[in-house]
């Protein structure tokens, strides 16, 4: 039937709410762009890009009696790729029913939540000469497995899925991302009936530029397809100053977005606002990063010798203006 068809599509759209404020801020342009451990709900692949252990929380604002929660948890090994772990729920309240048509009205919920594990890794082709960076690897792939419960009313159901994703660099500033939704669909039964999660597929170029010494453009878009529903296009953009600040904006068909983020070493913060017809939703995250990478391991390495450097040459200077003032005295 129709309404049975209409439901099948609905089925999971909470999957698809942007994980971090990051890809919200950006209309969800961010398959080929993700960084950071929410990368398992938006594309497993996008893990592999994980350099230190790492924590997320994110809380989205949606409407009245609508919230959002995410938390997410990244591992990086050297051997055996990164993993992560996901948990999200949302929420949605305000809902009335009747038992009869002369029955006071009484009030119910829909909760729904997500339980995920995925990995992600860059592996080494056997065509890819030398002994390349995981940097430079033309290609990174990526699983993830979900264990999925709604609950309506009293009425509740889970069931198991499994998500795929997959990045192909062919150059330095172009990465192409792909997500496969529900290869494995979650079939959560209601009563008696049964409701399939749809399929998906996003498809997302991403294309970053240096400005300068200090200033990185990301342009990013993304190409949404889900069973049962039509094409969903969306792009993004972030201008980044180093590694402190970071401007974005965004736009899909339910208006746009924007947002900014912020880092003082290792933590995070990151905010969106995204306009809806019925209002403006707000969306934080804040990332909790531990750890070095070896990469500033060296820089420090490096400055620490500098300012070794600097403290000898100082030490010789005051030693030679010592001598000299004993000179002076001795003459005097």
């Amino acid at each position: 039937s129709t309404s049975a068809r209409a439901q099948q599509t609905g089925a999971g759209a909470f999957l698809r709410q942007d994980p971090n404020a990051r890809g919200a801020a950006m209309s969800g342009a961010v398959t080929a762009a993700g960084d950071d451990a929410a990368s398992i709900l938006v594309n497993p692949a996008g893990l592999a890009r994980l350099s230190k252990l790492e924590l997320s929380a994110t809380r989205v604002i949606l409407f009245e009696d609508t919230t959002y929660d995410a938390l997410a948890m990244g591992m990086p090994t050297r051997r055996w790729g990164n993993f992560a772990a996901a948990y999200v729920r949302q929420t949605l309240g305000g809902f009335e029913r009747r038992l009869g048509p002369n029955d006071s009205p009484t009030s119910f919920s829909v909760d729904q939540s997500a339980l995920l594990a995925g990995w992600g890794c860059t592996p080494r082709l056997p065509w890819e000469a030398g002994e390349p960076s995981e940097k430079t690897r033309l290609v990174s792939v990526g699983l993830a497995v979900k264990s999925v419960k709604e609950t309506i009313d009293r009425a509740s159901g889970s069931g198991n899925g499994l998500d795929a994703g997959f990045l192909l660099r062919p150059r330095a500033d172009l990465t192409i991302g792909l997500k496969a939704d529900n290869l494995i669909a979650p079939s959560p039964t209601f009563v008696s009936s049964s409701i399939r999660y749809p399929r998906g597929f996003d498809l997302s170029p991403a294309y970053q530029r240096s400005l300068g010494a200090s200033w990185t453009l990301l342009l990013a878009l993304r190409l949404r397809r889900v069973d049962g529903e039509g094409m969903d296009p969306s792009g993004g953009l972030e201008l980044r100053y180093g590694r402190l600040a970071a401007l974005r904006l965004g736009a899909q068909d339910k208006g746009p977005s924007t947002g900014f983020g912020l880092s003082f070493g290792n933590t995070r913060l990151d905010y969106a606002a995204l306009l809806h017809d019925l209002g403006i939703s707000h969306s934080v995250t804040l990332i909790q990063r531990f750890g070095q990478t070896r990469e500033e391991g060296k820089q420090q390495q490096g400055m620490t010798g500098q300012n070794q450097f600097a403290d000898a040459d100082l030490a010789r200077e005051l030693s030679e203006i010592t001598r000299t003032a004993n000179r002076a005295n001795a003459t005097l």
